[in-house]
């Protein structure tokens, strides 16, 4: 397969001999060259196990495209390069046919993203009250932070710090009076330890998941926590929608389950302290928006709900198939 660091020789002296290095750890495939595009493999691991019992779930429509990276949802989101589903721990995962997508996030603006300022706040103080019964205060990281909402409401009981690529969303944070790295999280000085990293639909956009865990274990105080929300592909949702699943989508090139979810972070030394549903607020009108990507059903609800006071209710969704873990540093 072209293009994909996933992709990798069977024996660990073809992978050494790939990368020009000693083997590299789980997680961590390497790539057959310093090029935009591998060459050809023999096999492909999960990135989360390692296992090379891995089969195709579903063909690439995406191509040599750049997956839509915005919130302004549409039909075009659901283009996705080919997933394949791990049989050993769940996992499924995307082979992108180009490198380092992360280089992608620097340029991108997002005014569609402001429009949810509002659901989100709503959203994020749940958040921090849940995050404040394992954790009464201390340093916290939020990872891909955006524009600083969840910075936010969790200084509330935090000193917050915030990651994130985008040039233009890391302004908007750090005009708001917010410290925010404008790196991955592995370049984060690992002179610096939190109590709290959170990771808001942040986890499945990672290339190489085991890297940025690393990372995380190594930010993180003993007995701190990393808090998550994701997809949970085992879910009802996932196996009923199947492609049409909401994160089935180009950006997200990992897909997990809670099982992979939590060997991923046993792995690297943590050990699960909660799981629950994410609690989704939004209003009816950008509820509506997010249906974009089914044109059918998205356009109905816009036309029973936008022009009408339907638009300024707001609800707390708790769907199957939102994950929210918290995860907690062992020692």
């Amino acid at each position: 397969m072209s293009g994909s660091s996933q992709e990798v020789e069977s024996s660990a002296a073809d992978r050494a001999r790939g990368s020009g290095s000693e083997a590299q750890p789980i997680g961590t495939p390497v790539s057959s060259g310093g090029s935009a595009r591998a060459g050809p493999s023999r096999e492909i691991l999960c990135p989360v196990c390692s296992s090379d019992g891995c089969t195709l779930l579903y063909p690439d429509t995406l191509g040599p495209d750049v997956p839509r990276l915005d919130y302004d949802f549409g039909a075009d989101h659901g283009r996705t390069y080919r997933i394949m589903k791990c049989g050993r721990c769940t996992h499924r995962f995307a082979i992108p046919t180009r490198r380092d997508l992360w280089k992608e996030y620097e340029g991108v603006e997002d005014p569609a993203y402001m429009a949810r300022t509002e659901e989100r706040a709503a959203t994020f103080r749940k958040l921090v009250k849940r995050i404040h019964r394992f954790c009464p205060g201390g340093r916290l990281l939020d990872v891909g932070c955006a524009t600083g909402d969840f910075l936010d409401s969790a200084q509330a009981f935090f000193d917050v710090e915030g990651v994130e690529l985008s040039k233009w969303s890391s302004q908007i944070a750090t005009e708001r009076g917010f410290r925010v790295h404008r790196s991955r999280l592995p370049a984060v000085s690992k002179d610096s330890a939190y109590d709290v990293i959170t990771l808001w639909g942040v986890i499945g956009l990672f290339e190489h998941p085991h890297e940025e865990a690393a990372a995380m274990a190594r930010l993180v105080k003993p007995g701190g926590l990393v808090c998550v929300w994701t997809g949970d592909m085992a879910s009802l949702p996932a196996r009923i929608l199947g492609r049409k699943y909401w994160y089935v989508m180009g950006q997200y090139l990992q897909l997990y389950t809670a099982t992979s979810l939590c060997r991923m972070f046993e792995m690297h030394g943590f050990e699960r302290a909660w799981m629950g549903t994410y609690p989704f607020t939004s209003s009816l009108r950008l509820l509506t928006n997010s249906l974009g990507r089914y044109p059918v059903v998205g356009g109905v609800t816009k036309a029973l709900v936008h022009r009408t006071f339907l638009s300024r209710v707001f609800i707390t969704l708790l769907l199957p198939g939102e994950m929210f873990a918290i995860f907690r540093k062992k020692g």
